[in-house]
Formats: C-alpha cells, sequence, structure tokens
C-alpha cells in the first residue's frame, strides 16, 4: 500500500527584504555615512552559511517554489523511510559521503551529506561539490545546451532537533531537478572514451569514472548521452579552487582515471 501521510512543512514561501527606519548615522573616522544594513550584509558575508555564492535568482529559484522541502531532520528521516517504502514512487542511494532521494513523480532530487559523517566533521563542502558539475550542464557545447536546466538548484537549512540530540546542528541540504528519461547503467557497464573526451574538451576533468556516477539518456539516433550526477571527484581543468588541485593530484598518482576499467576506448 502505498504511504500517503504528508510531511508537516508546508512550501517555502517566498521572503521580503526586511523594511529598515534607522537613519544614517556619520562614520566617526571619514565622516562617511552608512546604515545597519550594510553592517548586517558585512556580517552575513562573514559567516560560513549561507554564502553568497548560493544566493540564487527568483527567476533561477522558480521551479523550486512549490516543492514539498523538509524543514528539519526528523522531516528528511520521515521522508527516507517513505521512500523506502514506496520503491516505485522513490529511488534512494546512500554514497560514500551523501544521501541522495529522488522522487520520481516531482522529477525532484534531494542531497544530504551523511548524518554519521557530518555529526563528526560539520562539514558543508558536500553542498559545493556539485556546482562544478552544474557549471557543465549549463555549458552550451555540453549536448548542445540540452541539459541547461538541470543545473538549476536551490540550497536549504535542515535543523537540528531533539530527535538527535541537537548533535546533527544545522544540516545543509541540495535540491535540484532529476533528469528526465535516465537509465542507470548496469553493473561494470562502460563508458565511452568519446564521452569523456567531450568533457575534456570543455574543460572540465574527472578522475571517479565508474557506472554509479553516470546516467544515460536514449536518444532517436540510436547514440546514448551519458551524463555525470556526481561532482565529488570532478574539477575545472587549470582550476583554482581546492577541488580542482585535489582532482589533479589524484589523476597524477593514478595516471588519469581511478577505474579505466569502467572505460571503453573503442567508442
Amino acid at each position: 500500500m502505498i504511504d500517503t501521510m504528508p510531511l508537516r512543512s508546508q512550501v517555502i514561501q517566498k521572503s521580503k527584504a526586511p523594511k529598515t527606519t534607522h537613519k544614517h548615522k556619520a562614520d566617526s573616522v571619514g565622516g562617511r555615512k552608512c546604515s545597519k544594513m550594510k553592517h548586517s550584509a558585512a556580517r552575513v558575508k562573514n559567516l560560513r552559511w549561507p554564502h553568497p555564492y548560493y544566493l540564487r535568482s527568483k527567476k533561477a529559484n522558480a521551479w523550486a517554489d512549490n516543492i514539498l522541502i523538509p524543514k528539519d531532520l526528523e522531516e528528511w528521516q520521515m521522508l527516507i523511510n517513505k521512500s523506502i517504502r514506496n520503491p516505485d514512487f522513490y529511488f534512494s542511494n546512500d554514497g560514500g559521503s551523501r544521501v541522495c532521494l529522488i522522487d520520481k513523480k516531482n522529477g525532484v532530487v534531494y542531497k544530504t551529506p551523511r548524518l554519521s559523517d557530518f555529526r563528526r566533521t560539520q562539514n558543508f563542502s558536500c553542498v559545493k561539490q556539485d556546482e562544478i558539475l552544474f557549471q557543465l550542464y549549463r555549458n552550451s557545447r555540453f549536448y548542445d545546451g540540452k541539459y541547461a536546466s538541470y543545473s538549476e538548484h536551490k540550497i536549504v537549512t535542515l535543523k537540528g532537533n531533539d530527535t538527535y540530540n541537537d548533535t546533527y546542528k544545522d544540516c545543509p541540504m541540495i535540491i535540484c531537478k532529476s533528469i528526465e528519461n535516465f537509465t542507470e547503467l548496469d553493473f561494470y557497464e562502460k563508458i565511452p572514451k568519446s564521452a569523456l573526451h567531450q568533457f575534456e574538451k570543455l574543460g572540465f576533468s574527472m578522475w571517479d569514472v565508474h557506472y554509479g556516477n553516470f546516467v544515460k539518456v536514449k536518444q532517436d539516433q540510436g547514440v546514448d548521452h551519458y551524463i555525470p550526477i556526481d561532482g565529488k571527484f570532478m574539477g575545472l581543468k587549470h582550476g583554482s579552487s581546492f577541488q580542482s588541485r585535489r582532482v589533479e593530484k589524484l589523476r597524477e598518482k593514478s595516471g588519469g582515471y581511478r577505474y579505466p576499467k569502467y572505460i571503453d576506448y573503442t567508442r
């Protein structure tokens, strides 16, 4: 029987910027005028989370306005339990560092760090790892820009609660679109070298190449599109970010890709 019990959270509404009624005061050093709003923005900029880099325009987040989003870790666990009871409507996967859940009906992907690891490290990098992946989707030369809309995403914070004794604190969640009509690769299915070569030509460097990090979409011409879905070990060629430098070092140590056995060098 399908579980139809709804979650308690409501649809997140767009919030308006707070109105300010204070007056400008002169700076004691240079006589310049500044506002409390400016100081508040400066404080937010220095916070570890959220970072202004992830703030998206209303237009970019319009697709996520009517999506049911868990508001805390308890509701997230309820959604995971619901997916286990209804595998025909949900797909869930526990990776090495993240938990991924796909709502097949709405085509929505939810990703959070593994709570056991996040409790220990309090590391928010898991929500940054897919940024390079979204850059690839947005590239107009990536399958002629057909998958650009899948780069749209939303980042929210799940509140901690008494169920977990506040040991997890607030936890980040990234929400994005699921690629339509995708097919999972079979165990030991190989990725064509031509597809990887295309990504390299666009300036994207990959290392962790195996069946679990790709999906394929069948085309009318009989040629499948191979699309990466995990950006953890994906970098930019000559990129200056920590992730890009790490991927380049791993490629140097391994002599290229991590799993050459999953690559079809004949295609």
